[in-house]
């Protein structure tokens, strides 16, 4: 997990916990 990922989980977990965000947020990472 990079530092990018954890921080993009963080800020989805925010507005709403999504499994597709998190997964977009994975790829990108």
């Amino acid at each position: 997990m990079s530092v990018y990922h954890i921080q993009c989980t963080l800020q989805v977990q925010q507005v709403r916990w999504n499994l597709h965000s998190f997964l977009r947020c994975y790829i990108y990472a």
